[in-house]
């Protein structure tokens, strides 16, 4: 079993033990500009959906995606699968598995929530210097990361 601890409890993340709930509408979303518009897109803007009279962040989809599928006939509600009190993941059989991310989004994801890969990168970066956390802020030095000769 792989599970964490947050405030609110422990969360476990084996798949047959998710807790998934409809989504009934979408909230926020960022606004960043992307140039790259092939679908399904790798990353994009972040968003937030509406369940159980909650909003929570998603963090394995990009907007971007989103508005996409749903033009290709995917409506709301949409399958979520709730990580802690404000982040959840797609989780919808309606949608091809490569439309989701592959890295969950770092800004919006709690590092304890991230998945093994960018947790163990995260903590090489911060090991060469590379990575410098100063509370909710994060300062990459891609001049500080080591080089093969």
């Amino acid at each position: 079993m792989v599970a964490w601890k947050s405030t609110q409890g422990t969360y476990d993340m084996n798949v047959e033990n998710l807790q998934l709930i409809p989504a009934t509408d979408v909230g926020e979303q960022t606004m960043v500009g992307f140039l790259d518009h092939s679908f399904p897109m790798p990353s994009g803007n972040c968003f937030s959906v509406l369940a159980n009279g909650k909003y929570f962040n998603i963090v394995n989809f990009c907007a971007e995606n989103w508005e996409e599928v749903q033009r290709r006939g995917v409506s709301l509600p949409i399958t979520i699968a709730i990580l802690d009190e404000k982040t959840a993941i797609v989780h919808d059989q309606r949608i091809p598995s490569d439309w989701y991310r592959n890295h969950w989004c770092e800004c919006c994801c709690p590092e304890h929530l991230l998945p093994i890969q960018q947790r163990l990168r995260h903590d090489l970066e911060r090991k060469q210097g590379v990575r410098v956390e100063h509370g909710n802020a994060v300062s990459i030095r891609p001049d500080l990361r080591p080089q093969l000769q």
